[in-house]
């Protein structure tokens, strides 16, 4: 049966995936048949979110088979001027289930990029991506874990104050494709405009929507509809859940209009209070 990864503490994904800041080689150049590919330039390359977009994307795409052993698989792939990916590679394999779906999800990650830039110029850039799956030995571990928490973790867990980062992060029916594509026909104006606008919203237990705000604001009356249509998809959510308990989650959204099928929805990472 295939099933998505789920974030946990750590910023790993059960069965589980953690990823590794991108490591990169400093001030060298390769050659292509088309272009140079810098491995370090003075404004590197950066996926819609940042960092912890790229980790929410992988985690909510990778579909796999469940009982493969873990380990760390390494791939490296180029951010070309035009937001695309290329030459996907892995350099370091671990089960060629894991491989081959790996790739397809980096692959998919084609224009959801700012590219890097060189003396103001847009450049190819090539990144080295760590990947850490984790095996049914450290899931156990972790149910076992789940046993020892304190009890003031357990009040925590319980009480209605929301998380932005936990180990299975709220997902919408269908996906973000899906998301993206009842936000852009319930509001229609979406498409004729530009922009970026971000939106804030609470996943709650039941899967309800609540608390929707507009932190920053391109169309305010577009803005106003987007914020609606989110508040109604209330019951179309799986909430998130620590250590399988089932927690209230905010997440941050930006969207770029006009609004695009292939668009990205980003999580923010910092702990509520820390």
């Amino acid at each position: 049966m295939k099933t998505p990864l789920q974030f946990f503490t750590g910023l790993t994904l059960a069965f589980t995936i953690s990823l590794l800041s991108p490591s990169l080689a400093i001030g060298q150049t390769q050659k292509s048949e088309r272009q140079d590919v810098y491995t370090f330039v003075e404004q590197m390359p950066v996926f819609e979110g940042g960092e912890a977009g790229m980790m929410q994307y992988i985690g909510q795409n990778l579909r796999y088979a469940e009982g493969l052993h873990g380990g760390l698989l390494v791939a490296s792939f180029v951010v070309n001027p035009d937001s695309s990916v290329s030459d996907v590679a892995i350099l370091k394999g671990l089960h060629p289930e894991l491989e081959k779906e790996s790739v397809r999800v980096i692959e998919s990650m084609s224009g959801k990029w700012v590219p890097g830039r060189q003396n103001g110029k847009l450049v190819a850039v090539r990144f080295t991506l760590p990947i850490r799956f984790e095996g049914s030995e450290q899931k156990q571990l972790k149910q076992e874990n789940k046993r020892q928490l304190p009890e003031k973790e357990v009040q925590a867990l319980q009480s209605d104050v929301p998380f932005t980062k936990v180990d299975q992060m709220p997902t919408y029916q269908g996906g973000e494709d899906e998301l993206l594509h009842f936000l852009r026909e319930a509001v229609p104006s979406s498409r004729n405009q530009k922009g970026l606008s971000v939106f804030t919203f609470v996943v709650n237990r039941d899967g309800s929507i609540s608390d929707v705000e507009v932190i920053k604001s391109q169309h305010a009356a577009t803005d106003k509809k987007i914020a609606d249509a989110l508040l109604s998809t209330s019951g179309k959510w799986t909430p998130g859940q620590q250590f399988e308990y089932k927690v209230r989650v905010r997440y941050t959204l930006p969207i770029n209009y006009p609004i695009k099928k292939t668009q990205q929805s980003k999580v923010t990472v910092t702990p509520v209070g820390s």
